[in-house]
């Protein structure tokens, strides 16, 4: 069964022991111009069907892992990006859209 699942992913910062082509490769996707920042910490948007273990290996194989909503203001600014990219949806009590998958993703400045 594919669950909406929100992501965030927090990119490793350094990966010393690894083929630089893929480290290329996953610079150019975390350091996109496309990324919002937001107090240190940069999102993206990925709207995909997945379930919660394809999430984390798909923010693994961008160089991150999965993390959580850090406070309250940050909570804000997420669901106003899921908005802004994604437009209107139907919400559960919590905020989360349930229709269709977002996938956030982040990493640290």
């Amino acid at each position: 069964m594919k669950l909406a699942v929100l992501v965030l992913v927090c990119a490793a910062v350094a990966q010393t022991r690894a083929d630089e082509k893929v480290v290329l490769e996953k610079k150019r996707l975390l350091y996109h111009a496309s990324w919002t920042s937001f107090r240190g910490r940069h999102f993206h948007y990925f709207s995909s069907s997945m379930t919660w273990a394809e999430a984390e290996s798909f923010c693994r194989s961008i160089g991150g892992n999965l993390a959580s909503v850090k406070n309250s203001l940050e909570n804000t600014k997420l669901l106003s990006l899921i908005k802004q990219k994604h437009g209107p949806t139907t919400s559960t009590p919590t905020g989360v859209p349930m229709s269709p998958t977002i996938t956030l993703a982040t990493r640290s400045a």
